[in-house]
């Protein structure tokens, strides 16, 4: 049965015909194949399924029989596991040819025999005249399109490869085939020629008497039938296939393209089979199998398909049968009749025959040919990475960060357009400055503001600029080790994976079970075309970057030989994310990413970190597995020199996170001599103290224990300080976390991939709020909650790896948005708890803020040092109002005034200790002198005594402003004012004394009080340019439009002195009107014009404020600037449209 499902030629049939063995077996085979259902009855095989006889007679595979390794033979199985065969041309480098699938110089053999130049001049089909070469080296590696199928076969190709013939047994010569037929008839025929002799010669009988005259000629009828019968029984078997045979010629691919040189230097096409592990079959697992025809090349290729029921079957199985059957019998009986001899030279021709068809079989695959025969477990699930890597004859492949160091800026962008495409598709780019070298970090491709996207020749552009574009990137090193690994590793991803359609494959698409870490790759995806569109449809980017259709985010890698990590070049990969619809709009577009790529990156990667030799061992049987796994793992949120900038960042991050990690730690590591150790690949061992982290080396890996051990993530988004030495150890900031080294490596990729992404981005967009968090309060922005969404919705990670992913990375690009956004809602949430009595809770808050106001991002940004400011005012004012409720609050007992007035002084004393902290600024340092002035004062006023308004006027009339904080703090009573009717409130308004005005409004002081002359304090706010001030008054219910005794707005007086921000904040009020007039008819515009206010005046026009209004004397805007001497206010007038002929 064995010999029949490995039979192809007729001649193996004349073979198994001579002398025949299995009889029985071989009708029972002819029926179970192509016999009829009552023939099948008779057998007991009437409801056998066709797959189980063709898996176990005949030489097919198809959809539900295929052929396996199995711990050292090649066993068919009936089922649909999943194999690979692959031909491998390593001297096709060209990975850009701009075909829509291109191949990497990785094909089925059937691609390879009929769709390339190469595999038809390198195979010719046995029975065939020679296929055409095409030798054009024009043409060299050019896709032919593929052959017609003439045999009626299904698609003229096994759907999975047939391993017995190819590589399961060895062939053995023609002429030893022909010598076994030739034996084999020999053998049969002297069965015939001895019966002859015995009988008619030597008249040999049974027991005394002659044989009788009928026992030879029926045996002689019954050997000849018996032959004819198994012949067509093993006939009928064999033809149930369908074959074809290829075979290699002598010629080399392309032999009139190259110098003899070039084809000696040329490597060989090489083929490829990959069995993955795991795989369960019944009650059979089978493990990993990998062989390559590297050290014997395949001289001839076999590939057998089941053929479909022909008409006559049937009737052929009958016949088959019945001639063997009728043969046996006849044979037997003229056997019985005639001399034993006969019977046991008939037996030893049998037995020759049977030991000449095994010996056609004994020559197998050995066990050692097996590739991974000492690794089935550690290889589990990495077979296709394990592949890769050997047809790149690579090592290790990791993904590397770009570590920025501290202070490195955003370098410059480019624009230009596609050479092919010029007319149609525009290029945009950012590259990024790391120390001294700029590199590129983003390339986004978009069509020209002429192109219609909705016409074929314009969706193609896209595609061709890409092409080009890669072939000028990549395609400069594309025999670069890193290139080629990393698309060998797509191309077979294409071929088994499960977004493949309509494509011939031998392997069939793999699921989860076999490739485990496509289930990360797929979350990948997920999370990066979510993260896109949330980005294109509410972040705000830079100019010309909103409406492009595809971008390239870029990675480092860095590849080895030998297993060793070196400090060598970092190759620079490109993956694309394009628009689905190239006609739809930014809103409304949806993104996909290359999924082959992902998992081409991802699964290199995370095989480089199994295989690492440094977590190999080997057991008893002397198999290979890793550890790799069972060491603990950290994510890197931060770097930092001193433990401050620890403590910064840690604020900083804790400020967005709402869920908090519970297991932050600071580490020390010793990064700087080894910049290849930064990456998940290296596993760190503490030495030494204080414990510091150090690279685990090949002499220490038997010391440690895999628990003491720590490998290291997040280093995507990871910001370098400036060390002053090598052995200086840098501080991390890190987060223990019990994720897979497929999810670690999946979320470095995305966390490189939102860093790159946010290069793109002016600013994150969206709304920034404030809530109550674990801490004080956290932030949250509408953006970043969408992008935390989508990695927590893809299943990349939890919402706190959403975090930890999230917002180190926009960090790093200083995309986070501001403290300086909810600052308004932090100062009201502070007071809220001082109000309530709560000034512990709102110190905390305020504290938290002046933090974050440090940040790195922050303070790399010119208006940070307003926000300081303001942080260190409320600061300041919070200690303050503890010293004044100390006094002046009611129903409180001794010993809380004790604590309030402690508490003041603590409060300040810590001002005055951060005023020496990096990056003063001038006006905090005087404002928090002020406050100081105002501790030492109140510590010297003893016993305490109540002030007077005429005090804090008088303070107010001598300009002191430290002492009239002091005074103001411990009186009730605001009511007085001065001799020309100006309350307190309206004075520090004029002054810009925002935290008198703060403590008048406190205690009681009206907020539109007006003065003699019927002005209030938003009127003298407004006049001397105090934006923060007004700000306050409008949210305390001054009344913005408010007239003074000469019928003067505070508008007119902000538009008088050009006070442009006050202006914005009034006009935006909705009782505020450009137009209206004075006692004297004069608008806004007409002051602005006496003034000479420009500024003033394009803002008011902007806000349709009438050109050519006039005045109660007559006198347009114009007119006024011209008799107030104000003539290029005048000019610039006549510029924005006044009419000049009234002047």
């Amino acid at each position: 049965m064995q010999f029949l499902s490995e039979s192809v030629p007729w001649l193996d049939n004349f073979i198994f015909a001579m002398a025949p063995l299995g009889i029985v077996t071989a009708v029972v085979s002819a029926i179970r194949v192509c016999g009829s259902p009552g023939l099948r009855a008779f057998i007991g095989r009437a409801q056998e399924g066709g797959g189980i006889a063709e898996a176990e007679l005949c030489s097919s595979t198809s959809r539900d029989v295929c052929e396996l390794y199995h711990n050292g033979a090649i066993v068919r199985v009936f089922g649909r596991p999943k194999i690979l065969e692959i031909v491998h041309d390593p001297g096709e480098t060209d990975f850009y040819t701009g075909l829509p699938k291109p191949t990497y110089g990785i094909y089925t053999f059937r691609e390879y025999v009929e769709n390339t130049v190469a595999g038809r001049q390198e195979w010719r089909e046995g029975g065939k005249p020679s296929r055409t070469a095409i030798t054009d080296p024009e043409i060299r590696g050019v896709h032919l399109v593929p052959a017609q199928d003439k045999t009626g076969g299904q698609d003229g190709f096994a759907p999975k490869p047939n391993l017995s013939f190819n590589i399961g047994i060895k062939k053995r010569p023609t002429y030893v085939y022909w010598l076994a037929a030739g034996l084999g008839f020999l053998a049969q025929m002297s069965v015939i020629v001895f019966g002859a002799l015995v009988t008619h010669r030597w008249r040999w009988g049974k027991g005394d008497g002659p044989p009788p005259a009928w026992a030879f000629p029926m045996m002689t009828s019954g050997t000849i039938l018996l032959s004819c019968g198994m012949f067509f029984c093993a006939f009928l078997v064999e033809r149930s296939t369908k074959e074809r045979i290829f075979h290699k010629t002598s010629r080399k691919p392309y032999p009139s393209a190259r110098s003899s040189s070039e084809e000696s230097s040329r490597p060989s096409p090489r083929t490829y089979v990959i069995q993955p592990g795991n795989q369960s079959i019944g009650d059979q697992t089978y493990d990993a199998f990998a062989f390559s025809d590297a050290s014997s090349p395949l001289t001839d290729y076999v590939t057998s398909w089941k053929a479909l029921p022909q008409a006559g079957d049937h009737l052929k199985a009958w016949l088959a049968t019945g001639t063997t059957a009728i043969g046996f019998s006849l044979q037997f009986t003229g056997l019985r009749a005639m001399h034993s001899a006969v019977s046991v030279v008939l037996l030893a021709g049998i037995l020759m025959m049977s030991i000449i068809g095994s010996a056609l079989r004994t020559a197998r695959l050995k066990k050692e040919q097996n590739l991974l025969d000492r690794r089935p477990d550690q290889v589990e699930g990495h077979e296709l990475d394990w592949l890769a890597m050997q047809l790149g004859r690579g090592n290790s492949w990791s993904v590397k960060p770009q570590i920025k160091s501290s202070g490195s800026l955003l370098g410059s962008m480019n624009r230009r357009y596609d050479a092919d495409t010029a007319s149609q598709v525009e290029i945009l780019e950012i590259h990024e400055r790391f120390q001294n070298d700029f590199t590129l970090a983003i390339s986004a491709f978009r069509y020209k503001q002429t192109t219609n996207p909705g016409e074929l020749a314009s969706r193609n552009a896209i595609s061709i600029a890409e092409n080009r574009w890669l072939r000028n990137n990549d395609g400069r090193q594309s025999n670069d080790l890193a290139v080629k690994l990393f698309y060998y590793r797509t191309r077979l991803a294409e071929m088994t994976g499960q977004s493949l359609r309509n494509v011939p494959t031998s392997s069939g698409e793999w699921d989860d079970r076999l490739v485990p870490l496509r289930q990360q790759v797929r979350q990948l995806k997920r999370a990066i075309e979510s993260s896109t569109q949330a980005l294109f449809n509410h972040a705000n980017f830079r100019p010309g970057w909103s409406d492009v259709k595809s971008f390239a985010w870029s990675f480092d890698v860095d590849v080895s030989l030998s297993g060793a990590w070196a400090d060598a070049d970092l190759k620079r990969l490109h993956i694309f994310t394009r628009q689905t619809d190239l006609n739809s709009s930014r809103q409304s577009a949806s993104w996909e990413v290359d999924q082959n790529s992902l998992e081409a990156a991802l699964g290199l990667w995370v095989w480089s970190i199994v295989s690492n030799p440094l977590t190999e061992s080997t057991d008893a049987m002397e198999l290979k597995s890793s550890w790799a796994s069972q060491v603990p793992v950290a994510r890197i949120i931060s770097f930092g020199v001193t433990l401050s900038d620890i403590g910064i960042a840690e604020r900083e991050f804790r400020s967005w996170a709402e869920y908090l990690p519970g297991s932050m730690s600071t580490k020390r590591v010793k990064t700087a001599p080894r910049p290849a150790n930064q990456g998940a690949h290296t596993i760190w061992m503490a030495e030494g103290f204080p414990s510091t982290l150090r690279p685990l080396t090949g002499s220490q890996a038997d010391k440690y224990p895999a628990a003491e051990l720590l490998r290291l993530c997040g280093w995507m988004s990871l910001e370098l300080a400036q060390q002053q030495d090598d052995s200086t150890p840098a501080l991390a900031l890190t987060v223990s976390t019990k994720q897979s080294i497929p999810s670690l490596c999946a979320q470095d990729l995305y966390q490189g991939f939102l860093c790159q992404a946010a290069t793109m981005l002016e600013s994150i967009g969206g709304t920034t709020t404030l809530g109550p968090g674990s801490c004080d309060f956290y932030l949250t922005n509408d953006v970043v909650t969408k992008l935390v969404e989508s990695v927590k919705d893809s299943g990349l990670g939890t919402q706190e790896d959403a975090y930890l992913m999230v917002i180190p990375a926009l960090a790093r690009q200083c995309r986070l948005p501001l403290i300086n956004e909810v600052l308004p809602e932090i100062y009201k949430s502070a007071n809220r708890e001082r109000l309530a009595g709560q000034f512990t809770n709102a110190e905390s808050i305020l504290k938290q803020a002046w933090a974050l106001s440090q940040g790195p991002q922050t303070r790399s940004l010119e208006p940070r040092n307003v926000h300081l400011y303001t942080i260190g005012q409320e600061l300041a004012e919070l200690y303050r109002n503890a010293y004044r409720t100390s006094l002046l609050g009611r129903n409180i007992q001794r010993i809380k005034r004790i604590e309030l007035e402690d508490f003041g002084r603590a409060g300040i004393v810590w001002l005055e200790e951060n005023k020496s902290q990096p990056w003063p600024v001038t006006e905090l340092d005087q404002l928090i002198d002020r406050y100081t002035d105002f501790r030492r004062r109140w510590s010297a006023e003893s016993p305490r005594s109540i002030s007077t308004a005429a005090q804090v006027l008088e303070t107010l009339a001598r300009d002191d402003r430290a002492w009239c904080l002091f005074e103001i703090s411990r009186t009730r009573d605001v009511a007085l004012s001065d001799a020309d009717g100006r309350p307190i409130l309206s004075w520090a308004a004029q002054k810009g004394w925002r935290e008198i005005v703060n403590a008048s409004l406190e205690i009681g002081c009206e907020v539109n009080a007006e003065d003699n002359a019927g002005r209030t304090a938003l009127s003298y706010a407004a006049q001397s340019g105090q934006d923060g001030i007004v700000r306050t008054l409008l949210e305390n219910q001054a009344f913005p439009g408010a007239r003074d005794a000469i019928g003067r707005t505070p508008l007119s007086y902000a538009s008088e002195k050009e006070h442009i921000e006050v202006m914005k904040t009034l006009m935006d009020e909705p009782d505020v009107s450009v137009r209206a007039g004075d006692n004297s008819g004069r608008s806004p515009l007409h002051w602005a014009a006496a003034g000479g206010a420009n500024s003033a005046i394009d803002l008011l026009l902007e806000r349709r404020a009438a050109m050519n209004d006039k005045d109660s004397r007559g006198m347009t805007p114009v007119m006024t600037a011209w008799s107030e001497g104000q003539f290029s206010t005048a000019d610039h007038l006549v510029e924005r449209g006044a009419r000049v002929e009234e002047v």
